[in-house]
């Protein structure tokens, strides 16, 4: 596939290094054993912290939690408001295990893109537009947007669907210049095969 738009997004690229310096720091604290201090951050240990801007309730973000802590994968999320009141954006990242025979497949990063998205829509905030990410060594190898109204016309495709299927879905109804509820768009750069 080619290195189109949505990759290069001012909008996601900022988002995208909102994330990683996100992630960064949370393995720095993780490092010197710092606990979170925010009510949002506080949980499941396998859950990921979420960083938010101030104009999003805490009830938001907890809603959003317990819904995402069934991505054990998930290292860093973000939510920050919408174009609309009272309706918000979710972005996240998965990062790849380094060690390439012990890595993640496409299969793997296909389900991780299946779950984030399911979760956010099935969490009952008012999610305009979600956005994940895969990044192996700090470098993003994969990503997904799908918004709102674009994850309602996928209807019974996106809960029956098989992974692979969902990502190539995304894919063929790939909307990358459009951003917000209507979004839709996966991309990868992994090779096809199994490790």
């Amino acid at each position: 596939m080619s290195m189109a738009s949505p990759f290069f997004d001012p909008r996601k690229v900022l988002m995208s290094a909102i994330i990683v310096c996100g992630a960064a720091f949370t393995a720095c604290a993780a490092s010197l054993n710092l606990q979170p201090t925010s009510a949002a951050g506080l949980g499941a240990a396998q859950s990921a912290p979420p960083i938010s801007d101030a104009d999003v309730p805490d009830s938001v973000l907890a809603d959003l939690k317990s819904h995402l802590n069934q991505l054990s994968d998930l290292q860093e999320w973000v939510v920050l408001p919408a174009d609309a009141p009272n309706h918000y954006t979710v972005s996240g990242t998965v990062e790849l295990a380094l060690d390439g025979a012990t890595g993640q497949t496409d299969a793997m990063v296909e389900h991780d893109v299946q779950t984030f998205f399911e979760n956010v829509y099935q969490s009952g905030v008012a999610v305009d537009d979600a956005h994940l990410y895969i990044l192996q060594d700090g470098r993003v190898v994969a990503g997904a947007g799908l918004g709102r109204d674009a994850y309602a016309k996928l209807g019974a495709a996106v809960s029956t669907a098989e992974p692979a299927q969902f990502t190539d879905l995304l894919a063929t109804q790939a909307s990358s210049d459009i951003e917000g509820p209507e979004d839709c768009w996966y991309q990868s750069l992994l090779d096809n095969s199994a490790p």
